[in-house]
């Protein structure tokens, strides 16, 4: 008859058995892939590509923090004709830019917040307005975006302290 040492001796024995076998089956497993940043991007290339996003009737990316990611927006340049690049005087990239998109017949188009350094949109041909901030800043640009060619906009913003 097994005695209660014996049980928890066996009890003991099927558990460093599991412990041991779970790596070893983990491994057979297929790979799975991690989530990239919360719904920004997908790995490629070791950097994450950054996924569009709507606001509106506007497609856009925003990132840049980081040279992996200056990287992979720029990399996808071409799928946008509107590119705006947030900076300070000295070249610094700034963060947590908010942009407001209106037509030439002012009816808002996109309203973008927290985007990051370089923020790449696809508009139609035509002119717009753009209101951007960042912090207690304000900018107010008129553009006009050509079937032809991208138009680049860079904004100078002053070091926050």
């Amino acid at each position: 008859m097994p005695t209660h040492r014996t049980f928890h001796g066996l009890l003991l024995a099927g558990i460093v058995t599991a412990a041991l076998a779970v790596p070893a089956f983990a491994n057979d497993m297929p790979a799975q892939s991690s989530p990239a940043s919360p719904g920004n991007s997908e790995s490629q290339a070791g950097y994450d590509m950054p996924r569009p996003h709507q606001a509106g009737d506007v497609s856009y990316i925003s990132g840049g923090i980081g040279k992996d990611s200056q990287d992979a927006v720029q990399s996808q340049a071409k799928n946008y004709n509107l590119r705006v690049v947030n900076s300070t005087a000295n070249g610094n990239f700034t963060a947590d830019n908010n942009f407001v998109i209106t037509g030439r017949d002012g009816r808002q188009l996109a309203k973008v917040d927290d985007a990051g350094p370089l923020f790449y949109a696809k508009l139609p041909a035509g002119r717009y307005t753009i209101r951007a901030s960042n912090g207690q800043q304000q900018e107010v640009r008129q553009i006009d975006i050509k079937a032809s060619h991208p138009t680049r906009l860079h904004l100078i913003w002053q070091q926050q302290s």
